[in-house]
């Protein structure tokens, strides 16, 4: 008897969990809607905080956001022309199995718009 489908199914089933686990979470996603380079983004969730970096005038990036705990919000600092700016979107998801984007389009020192879709997901 062959060991060729058990291996083969078995690699499968494996890809299959790490696909779903991966892409799973919230995203955070962020667009930078005006003339000014944005610098210095750090986002704070769930007791964690991440430094994404910097962004170009017109450009967007997008980070996978985990916490340690319940999150009730999520907040993101900045600098514009290097002063800094602050915003925070109010929503809720847990450290697993929650799902959903958060997006925020920036102009220079302001947020112009956010929006929050979370939801409990499967584990």
């Amino acid at each position: 008897m062959s060991r060729v489908p058990v291996i083969a199914g078995a690699v499968l089933f494996l890809v299959a969990i790490v696909w779903v686990a991966l892409g799973r979470g919230v995203r955070l996603e962020v667009h930078n809607g005006g003339d000014a380079d944005l610098t210095a983004l750090v986002v704070r969730v769930g007791g964690v905080e991440i430094a994404i970096g910097d962004l170009d005038a017109g450009d967007s990036l997008s980070e996978r956001l985990r916490t340690e705990r319940t999150a009730k919000m999520v907040e993101l600092t900045w600098k514009a022309e290097g002063r800094p700016s602050y915003a925070r979107v109010d929503c809720y998801f847990e450290p697993s199995g929650y799902n959903g984007v958060i997006v925020l389009v920036i102009d220079g020192l302001v947020l112009r718009s956010s929006a929050a879709d979370t939801e409990p997901g499967f584990y």
